[in-house]
């Protein structure tokens, strides 16, 4: 006999749909997120030591972007501005996909402007750590007796409603002669 869960209550949190992931995804993407944001910084400003003005301006957008992700991701990269608490804040509340989105868009900025090897690399970090969110907003499949009950279930659903009464009366399935006008 299965036991039921207790409801959520002042001793057990509510269960958010971020529960279903493992911690050590969890962690591992906020981690590869934080590094990618410092990896970006770097190879950003690597980017702006360069004649061209198209791979100046991506060096100068990766820095942005590597700005926005630790704003999002490790906000005490950034103690020193007033706001910084606010995009994390903002994100931690939102679906996963959401922030896995706007990595991946921003990340391809730079390397549209300049496929240099620090625009890659930078820019391919937070790509990653976006793919990643994508990943972990992702659910668990079903036990396999779930899925094959489910389906057998509704694979009967269908047969009974296709028109078992006709063959029971002696009549074909989708006999035209014998069909009552209904469409």
């Amino acid at each position: 006999m299965m036991k039921p869960e207790p409801a959520a209550g002042p001793g057990r949190p509510q269960q958010t749909p971020s529960d279903d992931v493992p911690w050590w995804l969890k962690y591992g993407v906020k981690f590869l997120g934080s590094v990618a944001a410092l990896a970006a910084l770097a190879l950003g400003a690597m980017a702006c030591l360069t004649i061209t003005p198209r791979c100046l301006l991506a060096g100068i957008v990766q820095m942005l972007c590597g700005v926005l992700v630790a704003l999002i991701e490790a906000p005490f990269l950034c103690m020193f501005l007033d706001f910084a608490q606010i995009p994390s804040a903002y994100f931690d509340g939102k679906p996963p996909w959401l922030r896995g989105l706007l990595y991946i868009v921003i990340s391809i900025i730079p390397v549209s402007l300049c496929a240099g090897i620090s625009t890659l690399f930078g820019s391919g970090l937070i790509f990653v750590t976006g793919s990643l969110y994508g990943l972990t907003s992702l659910r668990r499949k079903a036990p396999v007796q779930d899925m094959r009950m489910q389906a057998s279930s509704s694979y009967n659903l269908l047969q009974n409603t296709r028109g078992a009464g006709d063959v029971e009366a002696g009549q074909k399935p989708g006999d035209p002669s014998k069909m009552s006008g209904v469409i």
